[in-house]
């Protein structure tokens, strides 16, 4: 069933109290067999219960590993780990999600299948409340979300990324691991250096977690501001643009800022101002009430502001990212401030 050495599932943790256990139960009820892999939990100094959740595991289960980074991003805390590895697979696992029984299975099998250099599948969002509820709903909107190909649960292809990633160690250390610098969309810019050098990244709908996103509107904000952010590093790291959905947002942004002042002294942009502001308004009812997985009236209303939470959010991130100069000879510069 195994022709690798050892397989090493990744966790970067930080104060995941109310789903560790769940994702890490899912993760030793696997097909696979607990004997064909390790779990390696990398702490990034929790402060809720999840230091003793993990530890009081570790104690029972022989595969299981933690180890502590006082540093916090996860873009360290993933590199630890591959550092600490000696397994050939690397499987980096989000501590907000749970695990279909096959999910290994499955990772191993078309990462041999495609001959890929990083295999996924969909993060299917799922809610505990009517907020999360109504977050997760909107995952599966491309006026949400843009409508990358990793988006569509029923997609099966090669893609440009993939939510999280299994990996030949040997193909992460060829590249040069997860660049520290970055607080967020390490995984993007990952996932970017593989395509750029040869690689290729496979989706499967066979790959199937469940991802459990923001259960307040203000963390969605923040969530998404930071992704805004971040995305202009890796875009100016790279020195390219790999999709046009990335900007929509901030020139959503520049619009209503300038269109406002142009409104001011010509009534011909006012009028285009309004109409544009009214096809938007539209645009978010059409796919907020279209949206199957909203399925209440509430959750419908709801859904209309969250889709402009996304889109200021993510825009507000983006704009702030381009103006703030924080290079160092064209490197990155973690700014703590993001956290």
């Amino acid at each position: 069933m195994n022709n690798y050495k050892m397989i090493d599932l990744v966790i970067p943790v930080l104060n995941e109290e109310n789903y560790i256990e769940d994702c890490i139960t899912s993760l030793l009820n696997q097909s696979y067999g607990v004997e064909n892999f390790n779990i390696i939990i990398v702490d990034g100094g929790s402060t809720d219960k999840t230091k003793e959740i993990v530890k009081n595991m570790e104690i029972i289960y022989k595969n299981i590993t933690v180890i502590e980074n006082t540093q916090r991003l996860i873009s360290i805390s993933m590199n630890m780990a591959i550092n600490q590895s000696e397994a050939d697979i690397i499987i980096r696992i989000d501590a907000h999600s749970t695990y279909s029984p096959d999910y290994v299975e499955q990772c191993i099998h078309y990462l041999k299948k495609t001959k890929s250099d990083n295999v996924g599948g969909p993060a299917i969002p799922v809610g505990k409340s009517f907020i999360q509820e109504t977050i997760a709903a909107s995952y599966y909107s491309k006026f949400a979300l843009g409508g990358a190909k990793y988006h569509n649960h029923n997609f099966e292809g090669f893609v440009d990324s993939v939510s999280f990633g299994t990996f030949k160690r040997e193909t992460l250390l060829k590249i040069g691991l997860y660049d520290e610098r970055l607080v967020t969309n390490e995984d993007y810019e990952l996932n970017y250096r593989i395509i750029k050098n040869g690689g290729k990244i496979f989706f499967t709908p066979m790959i199937k977690s469940y991802y459990y996103p923001r259960s307040k509107l203000r963390d969605l904000f923040r969530q998404f501001f930071k992704y805004g952010f971040w995305k202009t590093k890796v875009i100016k790291k790279h020195k390219a643009l790999s999709h046009i959905r990335h900007i929509i947002p901030a020139v959503f942004i520049l619009f209503l800022f300038y269109g406002s002042i142009f409104s001011i002294i010509s009534n011909l942009f006012f009028l285009l101002y309004l109409g544009i502001l009214f096809s938007y308004l539209f645009l978010c009812i059409i796919f907020s009430f279209s949206n199957g997985y909203a399925d209440t009236f509430a959750k419908k209303i709801t859904l209309i502001y969250v889709h402009f939470i996304l889109h200021i959010s993510y825009g507000l991130g983006f704009l702030k990212g381009m103006i703030y100069e924080d290079y160092n000879h064209g490197n990155v510069i973690v700014d703590k401030r993001t956290l």
